[in-house]
């Protein structure tokens, strides 16, 4: 799923268009999807069936790349892929500090 996407549905917040001019000052680049990504997929195991996380998995398993995620699903797919938790703060929550 990708920004606007998850934009859409709420899973992220902000504006694609800002968020879309922020990338290139950030020093980040564009990654277009190569045929060999795309044959990277038939290599991969049917784990995790989210089409747009397989083609990012591709992606840095082909090039090599680190691939960082909080999807736990992911993570057996490649020693390139880093975990990192995100902590929430639930207002409920009377220990929240926040």
């Amino acid at each position: 799923m990708g920004s606007r996407d998850k934009i859409g549905i709420g899973k992220l917040e902000g504006n694609i268009d800002d968020l879309a001019a922020q990338i290139p000052l950030s020093g980040f680049i564009d990654l277009p999807i190569s045929v060999a990504h795309t044959a990277m997929l038939q290599h991969l195991p049917a784990m995790h069936y989210d089409l747009f996380d397989r083609i990012l998995i591709a992606q840095a398993v082909c090039e090599p790349l680190r691939f960082i995620t909080a999807d736990r699903l992911l993570a057996p797919y490649s020693n390139l892929i880093d975990l990192v938790f995100i902590a929430t703060c639930l207002r409920r929550n009377p220990l929240c500090k926040a």
